[in-house]
């Protein structure tokens, strides 16, 4: 079962970092923002959909945004890991005006040891929550992304739509559905028309990955969402 993280829908221009350490445990989730992991220690495990893969050391992780994963460590080992999650607005230049980011083929590579020592000084010195960025720091966060999102698609090659199926229609539905629940009457058949899966695939899928039916999911959505309406509005309130 896949859990919709609480703070899936962001304001434009959100950031987030965050450390974690030593023995960390994130069952499989999805979000809004698109992730960056950096393992400054230990062995990072890296769920996704399609496979399980070991980021050691000194390796970097890119999630693109509705891509379910999890992370955590080897049983009685220790892992360090620093984290990045932004929105898809920052990185326009990179990835067009596409409204998601397309799947790759991993999501870990070993970044050049230039890169591990620029961006091991860039690091927001962070607790274990996850901290909001203010604005006055995204350039700053710009010139973490950019480099590392640079040297990733040059090891990385964009996911065949007709590979990993079971993940696609995950993916696509959940983008779909992240873009439309609002509406009044969302069916099946409506999500089936617009990704181009049969509606018994879709319906199948979200319950076998997410174990929820669409009625569950878009009532969780909405009431996500409407938290952060509220969480939103309260924090225009303080800042008056």
């Amino acid at each position: 079962m896949i859990r919709i993280q609480s703070r899936a829908f962001s304001t434009k221009d959100s950031v987030m970092a965050s450390f974690h350490g030593p023995k960390y445990r994130c069952p499989f989730h999805l979000h809004q923002l698109a992730e960056i992991a950096y393992v400054t220690s230990g062995e990072l495990i890296v769920k996704t959909l399609d496979k399980i893969t070991v980021a050691k050391c000194g390796d970097m992780v890119f999630i693109p945004p509705y891509q379910p994963h999890a992370f955590f460590s080897e049983d009685g080992k220790s892992v360090q890991i620093w984290l990045l999650l932004f929105s898809r607005s920052l990185t326009l230049d990179i990835f067009g005006n596409e409204s998601t980011f397309d799947r790759y083929s991993n999501v870990v590579f070993t970044p050049s040891e230039e890169l591990k020592l620029y961006v091991s000084k860039q690091l927001f010195d962070t607790n274990e929550q996850l901290v909001d960025i203010t604005r006055s720091e995204l350039p700053k966060v710009k010139a973490i992304i950019y480099p590392i999102l640079n040297e990733y698609l040059q090891s990385a090659s964009a996911v065949s739509s007709q590979s990993g199926l079971r993940s696609n229609t995950a993916v696509d539905a959940l983008k779909y559905i992240s873009a439309h629940f609002m509406e009044k009457t969302l069916t099946l058949n409506d999500i089936s028309k617009a990704i181009g899966y049969s509606h018994s695939q879709i319906s199948h899928t979200l319950g076998s990955v997410l174990g929820v039916n669409l009625k569950t999911l878009i009532n969780s959505l909405k009431i996500d969402y409407a938290k952060h309406l509220l969480l939103r509005k309260k924090h225009i309130q303080y800042k008056r």
